[in-house]
C-alpha cells in the first residue's frame, strides 16, 4: 500500500502529477486503498463496450480523482480533475 499512497499523493501538490500507471493493482484493490486513505466516492463504477472501459470519480476536500480503465487492455489509471 505504501507504493500506492505515493502514486496518490504524487497528483497532489507540490508535484501535481496530472496521472498515474495503477496498473498492478486490481480495480478491488484501488477501491479498498482509496477507501482507507479518505477518499470518497458516491458513484458506482461505470463501464461500457466490450472492452470494458470503466471509471468512478472519488474526492477529498477540493481535490477530485479518476479513477479510468479497461479490464480488456488491462490498463488502471488515476488523473487528477480539475
Amino acid at each position: 500500500m505504501e507504493d500506492f499512497i505515493h502514486k496518490v499523493n504524487s497528483l497532489l501538490p507540490p508535484e501535481s502529477l496530472r496521472s498515474v500507471d495503477i496498473t498492478e493493482y486490481s480495480p478491488h484493490k484501488v477501491e479498498e486503498y482509496l477507501d482507507a486513505l479518505g477518499w470518497e466516492s458516491n458513484e458506482d463504477l461505470e463501464s461500457n463496450g466490450w472492452d470494458h472501459d470503466f471509471w468512478v470519480t472519488y474526492t477529498k476536500g477540493d481535490y477530485k480523482l479518476m479513477f479510468t480503465g479497461s479490464w480488456y487492455y488491462r490498463k488502471n489509471t488515476l488523473v487528477l480533475e480539475g
